[in-house]
């Protein structure tokens, strides 16, 4: 790969990598986590993957898809698009990558890492 030469191509490739950002999040084993995602634009989709692997999804007016490991213990709010884990268990943690396409067709990417924090290290 060649580096780009250019100051245009140089001010270019560091306003792409500007947009790349993940943030720490952390939650307690047993408890409830939500993902702070804040999102003022109308969605018609959204994806939420856990290192990679498809965690849920959904389309316009279809109903919410949720793979494992969240099948039966997640939620996806279609109005914000933040995820809830219930019951948040040691295997939970990694990296989360929200994509969601707004209204006008625009697809956005937010990256989280989620660590956990066991229970009886909080008492």
């Amino acid at each position: 790969m060649r580096l780009p030469t250019s100051l245009g191509g140089l001010l270019f490739l560091m306003s792409l990598l500007a947009q790349i950002h993940c943030e720490d999040v952390f939650g307690i084993a047993g408890e409830n986590f939500t993902f702070p995602v804040k999102i003022n634009q109308k969605i018609a989709e959204i994806i939420w993957t856990k290192n990679k692997d498809k965690v849920a999804e959904w389309e316009g007016q279809n109903e919410t898809t949720y793979f494992d490991p969240l099948k039966n213990r997640g939620f996806l709010s279609k109005e914000n698009g933040s995820l809830t884990i219930f019951n948040l268990e040691n295997s939970d943690g990694g990296t989360y990558v929200l994509d969601y396409m707004d209204s006008l067709e625009k697809m956005s990417p937010a990256s989280y890492f989620l660590c956990w924090l066991p229970l009886q290290n909080l008492k």
